[in-house]
């Protein structure tokens, strides 16, 4: 059984890790890091001393460089910041947003504020700031606020997001990793709101914690917490394993230690990965056989030959509670008992919560080729989770006291079958400042880390953002205190600078295919315009068959015109001829009457 210990001590470094242990991911994720951090490659352990230490793999590759990238992005921000209309509700003075705890980083992006941040800050280096981007009316409760803890670790953590696509292992990916997938490509081709969104999206379908929240506010403090989160820290969680990353990108290990140390003096939200000392998760030969013994431990007194492993089991870690032998014996289990009307009592609700991951892991484990059966997972069983006191909550996990007990059962059930090689590692990776950050913050990284069981590889069965009530009870001047420090020590502007670009970029992208689109309308309709004018000069068979009626009707009218004609010049011939025969009659009449007078 491993010395329990809450403290960090120094150890060596392994030179490699064991040949059967290689990662199966390909090559390390590729996270830029800058000049002034190359060659940082030494640590002292894992933070709030994991019984497990660091030892640091051999790395699999140079580190990009950013800094022409930042240059170019600098400049182009610079170009379009002129441009950029903001949200009415950055027309709030910062009195009355002081009024309720907090400034939000958002808000405070004012047409003038967004030139004067192109033309001064996003060109400066990623020194410490000679001074705050927003002063602090009010006094913080010690002098750690005023000169920052850990500041010389903080530039660590200005890291921001970039355009650069991360290389992806070829392998046959799980539905968890497609999903981890999905996420990578939503927050870098379309940015950080459609990202938020498409996390979001389950948790409010779901309703969970966020059940009748606005969802106006709610994307505002998501849209803070993922734009001022370092890109060393949230891009690992999206490619797989944080931990590892802990251990081979001295990006990462940095970012990390400079939160860690501030997390007992400001809220974080955290990660624990079941991992070994060089951060790689358990193969999928040993998920299976975690998963088998889970379902064992959850069988209780239905299993009498598996007690004397549950015994092993239970002593692994202190615990809320003593524990006896002799409670094995008679088929009990710590992780599955509850404390009810001052007695200890078994609680079924529990056993099937860990049969149910158990099965979910089968069903994870599943999917994974056989030819990788025996490589580390990409992916470790996490938890996540938030705090006030980070330094005070690591010791409470790490002695399975007010914890997760299904994370405690896991690891004790892991720590067992596998010699003590896996256990958790406390990991802080964000800073809150703001009350409205706790529960968005928790669920984020909860999603983003696949914390919850039903994935196959989160500890969390409870809705994430449900036990924050913590963060309401800190004052106001702290708030503001804690907003100083991300504005100086966190990627949000340039980060929201990116999301400018890339709004931008949309908008003129979407400019130009509705012209496109009208210009092919305007085409169309021309041509319908134009063979509606040939199809009316070319009639139809009905209307062809009516002209034609009417043309021989027309002829026919024309010829009995003309006989018409005829027999009226015929009619007028014998009138003529009859009007002559009378005159002559009457000449002969008149002759006549003459020779009877003589």
């Amino acid at each position: 059984m491993a010395t329990q210990n809450s403290d960090i001590s120094s150890s060596a470094f392994a030179t490699s890790p064991p040949d059967a242990q290689q990662n199966n991911s390909g090559t390390i994720p590729t996270v830029l890091v800058p000049d002034s951090q190359q060659g940082e490659s030494a640590r002292h352990g894992w933070p709030r001393g994991s019984q497990i230490r660091l030892e640091r793999a051999p790395r699999d590759g140079p580190v990009t460089q950013q800094s022409q990238q930042q240059e170019e992005m600098s400049s182009q921000a610079a170009a379009i910041v002129e441009s950029i209309h903001n949200d009415p509700a950055s027309t709030q003075t910062r009195q009355e947003l002081e009024d309720h705890g907090k400034v939000p980083l958002s808000l405070l992006f004012e047409n003038d504020a967004l030139q004067d941040l192109a033309k001064e800050e996003y060109g400066r280096s990623t020194d410490v700031f000679d001074e705050p981007l927003f002063a602090n009316d009010s006094e913080p409760d010690d002098d750690d606020d005023e000169q920052p803890a850990g500041a010389e670790k903080a530039d660590a953590l200005l890291r921001p997001l970039t355009t650069e696509v991360l290389v992806q292992s070829q392998h046959q990916k799980t539905d968890l990793e497609e999903y981890q997938q999905e996420l990578l490509q939503c927050l870098q081709e379309q940015g950080i709101m459609a990202f938020i969104r498409k996390i979001l999206e389950p948790e409010i379908q779901e309703a969970n914690t966020l059940n009748g929240a606005l969802v106006s506010q709610l994307e505002k403090s998501a849209y803070e917490i993922v734009a001022s989160t370092p890109s060393s820290i949230l891009l690992p969680l999206l490619t797989g394993n944080i931990a590892e990353a802990y251990c081979d990108d001295p990006a990462t290990t940095a970012a990390i230690d400079a939160i860690d140390a501030r997390s007992d003096k400001q809220p974080v939200v955290y990660i624990m990965p079941l991992t070994d000392k060089w951060g790689r998760a358990l193969s999928g030969k040993q998920a299976t056989r975690l998963a088998r013994y889970m379902k064992r431990y959850a069988a209780g007194s239905n299993d009498p030959e598996f007690n004397a492993h549950a015994q092993s089991i239970d002593a692994q870690k202190p615990g809320p509670r003593a524990w006896s032998w002799e409670y094995n014996e008679k088929g009990r289990r710590k992780y599955l008992e509850t404390k009810r009307e001052g007695r200890w009592r078994f609680c079924e609700k529990r056993a099937n919560e860990l049969i149910y991951l158990a099965e979910r892991i089968e069903n994870l484990v599943s999917q994974i080729p056989d030819d990788e059966m025996d490589l580390p997972m990409t992916v470790p069983f996490v938890y996540v989770g938030y705090s006030k006191n980070g330094d005070k909550r690591a010791h409470d996990h790490y002695q399975h006291r007010s914890s997760n007990f299904i994370m405690n059962a896991a690891e004790a059930i892991a720590m067992f079958l596998f010699d003590e090689q896996y256990d958790l590692k406390f990991l802080a990776v964000y800073l809150v400042f703001g009350a409205d950050q706790a529960a968005p913050a928790e669920i984020i990284f909860t999603r983003a880390a696949h914390g919850y069981t039903k994935t196959g590889a989160g500890f969390s069965h409870y809705p994430a953002g449900r036990s924050n009530f913590s963060a309401d009870k800190i004052p106001a001047e702290k708030w503001n205190a804690f907003v100083n420090f991300a504005a100086d020590y966190s990627p949000f502007f340039e980060n929201h600078k990116r999301e400018l670009i890339m709004a931008n970029a949309r908008l003129a992208e979407q400019r130009s295919a509705n012209e496109a689109k009208e210009k092919k309308v305007k085409e169309i309709e021309e041509r319908v315009r134009r063979k509606q004018e040939e199809a009316s000069k070319i009639p139809s068979p009905e209307q062809k068959e009516i002209l034609d009626a009417a043309e021989q009707h027309a002829k026919d009218c024309e010829a009995k015109r003309d006989v018409a004609k005829i027999e009226l010049e015929r009619a007028n011939a014998v009138a003529i001829n009859k009007e002559r025969f009378l005159d002559l009659v009457e000449y002969l009449l008149g002759m006549n009457t003459a020779s009877c007078r003589h």
